[in-house]
């Protein structure tokens, strides 16, 4: 990821890790609901590669996603995997 702007950076390195999952995880909430898709179909879409309990999990900021984890979302909820992480 390139940095448009020094102040840009410093606001994002300042950022706490847990706030960025929090602001993740509703980015994921968000774009779930906006597909009008549950829980359930989500888990469903994404073929056992994620759960219901791990979804409730991120959507909550409660958990750390892995690069598998995130492509299945994105492809789950037809977006490319870096609008799931522009917060």
């Amino acid at each position: 990821m390139t940095w448009s702007s020094r102040q840009e950076y410093d606001i994002y390195s300042a950022m706490h890790f847990h706030e960025f999952q929090i602001l993740v995880g509703n980015r994921v909430k968000d774009l779930r609901m906006q597909r009008r898709l549950t829980q359930e179909k989500v888990e469903e879409i994404c073929r056992g590669a994620i759960t219901v309990r791990t979804l409730q999990r991120i959507e909550a900021g409660e958990a750390n996603m892995r690069l598998s984890t995130l492509f299945a979302l994105a492809r789950a909820l037809e977006v490319h995997p870096h609008i799931i992480l522009r917060v």
